[in-house]
């Protein structure tokens, strides 16, 4: 089976990770799988891939070419590199197009999948999207029922839940956080904040800066720490300084090593303007941390371990969260994070996704 994934890029981000961990756990005897990206620049994860044997094409972005004749450049790529059996969309609104070139290549299953609950877009091309999709898709993926609901329009979708490697979280040592405090010369006293995310504006990080800066005020033992890269970044870093909260405040941009940095961590917080279904957050529970959780993010990652905070995206009530913070308090049993983490097995949703290809 040939499977080609369409993708925005191949650099830590919530879909591309998803996509990663499929790919690191899918039988690659059964799949050959390869990836079309957008954009210039060689992603994080790409000398991963070519290494075991898949491509990697760039293209340019829809943006760039205008509808035709990118799906034109589509049509000749699938032609020429396939045939594919499969072709697995992960592009938002771009979506309806990529399933029309594979649509015309003759490529048999042919997959939407939504990845967020809104889109920095037009009602117009939302719904031109969708019309694109009832012709061309004949498989629509969600990572869950609100981002279904909220892309498709409707209830006809498949759930397939975005899965972690449960047991690479729960089996690093604590002393791992302790080791990163130590190259980050922060102390094992202070109280660790942790974000994990792209500069991009969905993900709030101007919010998160501000509602930190008044609770450094009153806790100057607080430390927040920001992992990920993103176009915002120059200008977060300027924020800082204006907020001259510069030793408080890390940038540690992309990370290989997640479990360990959420061992560094006492508390995780994720204050977007809106989500899918977070990676991150699920990463966050199965390593034990109480999270702050903006309001407007779906309650589906919630794995049941009382470990979320739902709050209002209002400055001050998050900035009281932040001034009464402690020292986080680690939880010993470690089978039951796992059973509570059990929907989000890699193994058991790469079986999933492993039959949604071959039907």
């Amino acid at each position: 089976m040939k499977v080609l994934q369409v993708l925005g890029s191949l650099t830590y981000g919530g879909a591309e990770t998803m996509v990663m961990n499929y790919y690191r756990h899918i039988d690659k005897s059964i799949c050959q799988i390869d990836f079309i990206v957008h954009g210039r620049g060689n992603g994080v994860y790409e000398d991963e891939v070519i290494s075991n044997g898949s491509k990697v094409i760039h293209l340019p972005t829809a943006g760039k070419l205008g509808f035709l004749k990118y799906v034109l450049i589509l049509y000749k790529t699938i032609i020429n590199n396939g045939p594919y059996d499969v072709v697995h969309a992960h592009t938002n609104i771009q979506e309806g197009m990529v399933l029309l070139a594979a649509k015309m290549a003759g490529v048999p299953i042919r997959i939407s999948h939504s990845h967020n609950t809104s889109f920095n877009t037009s009602a117009m091309k939302l719904n031109i999207n969708r019309m694109l999709l009832k012709f061309n898709a004949n498989k629509k993926l969600a990572c869950g029922e609100v981002a279904g609901k909220a892309f498709y329009g409707n209830n006809d979708f498949v759930v397939v839940n975005n899965a972690v490697e449960v047991k690479k979280f729960l089996s690093v040592p604590e002393s791992s956080g302790s080791a990163l405090r130590t190259k980050f010369g922060i102390s094992q006293n202070a109280i660790i904040i942790g974000h994990v995310g792209r500069f991009v504006d969905q993900k709030n990080h101007e919010f998160l800066l501000e509602s930190f800066s008044d609770a450094v005020n009153d806790n100057p033992y607080l430390k927040l720490i920001c992992v990920g890269e993103g176009s915002l970044l120059p200008q977060m870093k300027q924020l800082v300084k204006k907020m001259s909260i510069e030793e408080n405040v890390y940038f540690i941009g992309s990370w290989s090593d997640m479990p360990s940095i959420y061992q560094m961590f006492d508390v995780f917080v994720l204050p977007s303007k809106h989500e899918g279904l977070p990676l991150t957050l699920v990463e966050a529970q199965v390593s034990g941390l109480r999270c702050l959780v903006a309001d407007n993010i779906t309650d589906e990652c919630d794995l049941g371990l009382n470990l979320i905070n739902y709050i209002p995206l209002d400055r001050k009530i998050w900035s009281q969260y932040f001034a009464l913070l402690r020292k986080k308090v680690e939880i010993t049993d470690k089978c039951r994070l796992e059973k509570a983490a059990e929907r989000y097995n890699i193994e058991k949703q790469c079986a999933k996704l492993l039959n949604i290809y071959r039907s």
